[in-house]
């Protein structure tokens, strides 16, 4: 499976490499101001289940000898339990990953 910036895949390869099946969903990218690039851990976990489920429909599990997983570089908060938490400016709680086009910090970071 593998996360990009506007959507997840997945691919079903036997051990010699050929491709089998393939599957996508797309992400939200939410841009509330500039520079603030937000996505939904919730949304994307989601979305990686159900590709993986969408390509291994049919296939015996005993049948399947490993897994990998991509992602680009984003941020998913979390609280002390390992809970994700809003980094939303408003009062949305779903966005929980800050992207890795967010720029929100630059003036903080410029030394």
């Amino acid at each position: 499976a593998v996360v990009s910036t506007q959507s997840t895949g997945s691919s079903l390869c036997d051990v010699t490499g050929t491709e089998h099946s393939t599957s996508t969903r797309p992400l939200t990218v939410y841009n509330p101001l500039p520079d603030h690039y937000e996505q939904s851990c919730y949304q994307i976990w989601g979305a990686v289940c159900g590709t993986v489920r969408d390509v291994i429909q049919g296939v015996s599990v005993e049948d399947i000898r490993g897994i990998g997983f991509d992602a680009t570089c984003s941020l998913v908060v979390v609280d002390s339990a390992g809970e994700p938490l809003s980094i939303s400016l408003g009062t949305e709680d779903n966005k929980t990953c800050l992207m890795w086009m967010d720029h929100r910090a630059e003036k903080e970071t410029d030394w």
